[in-house]
């Protein structure tokens, strides 16, 4: 194990996770109007959950259930993240309209690139949302620290249903 995911395991400890080497990329589009960010979001595909302006709950889908909004222009994406593999696609609006990031999951290209795999609860209490951040060493004051540097949405596991006693 390498010295930087010994680090990053020390500064975590007590918490539930797996570290690997690797590294995440982003890039972002700017998305003038409602529509458009929606049928980007919904054409990327995969997994994940989305919060519209027409809907009060959070909409998940995933490759057998499909996001399946209309294309009449009344559902305005106010957030959301989906997964396809290796690539994650983050939606959120913007002050000018909507920001599509895409963060792509690629190999190490040196020790210091770690990712650490995390799960959180789901808000709505139906399931858990897994994520992996990039940490990356910073310069901060002539000590270099490791930091958070991205992060993406790689999944849901749907909570099990409670067994009646």
């Amino acid at each position: 194990m390498n010295d930087v995911i010994q680090i990053v395991k020390t500064s975590l400890q007590g918490r539930d996770f797996d570290t690997v080497n690797g590294r995440l990329v982003c890039s972002m589009q700017q998305v003038a109007d409602a529509p458009s960010a929606l049928r980007r979001f919904v054409d990327f595909g995969g997994e994940g959950w989305l919060c519209v302006t027409t809907h009060q709950d959070i909409l998940r889908f995933g490759p057998s259930q499909p996001l399946a909004l209309s294309s009449d222009g009344a559902a305005w994406p106010l957030c959301g993240e989906a997964a396809r593999g290796a690539v994650s696609l983050h939606l959120q609006r913007g002050a000018t309209g909507w920001e599509l990031t895409t963060i792509e999951r690629l190999p190490a290209e040196g020790p210091d690139d770690v990712i650490v795999k995390g799960v959180m609860k789901a808000r709505d209490g139906r399931g858990d949302l897994h994520y992996e951040t990039a940490w990356r060493p910073v310069d901060v004051a002539g000590l270099v620290e490791m930091r958070p540097g991205a992060f993406r949405f790689v999944g849901s596991q749907s909570a099990k249903p409670e067994k009646e006693a």
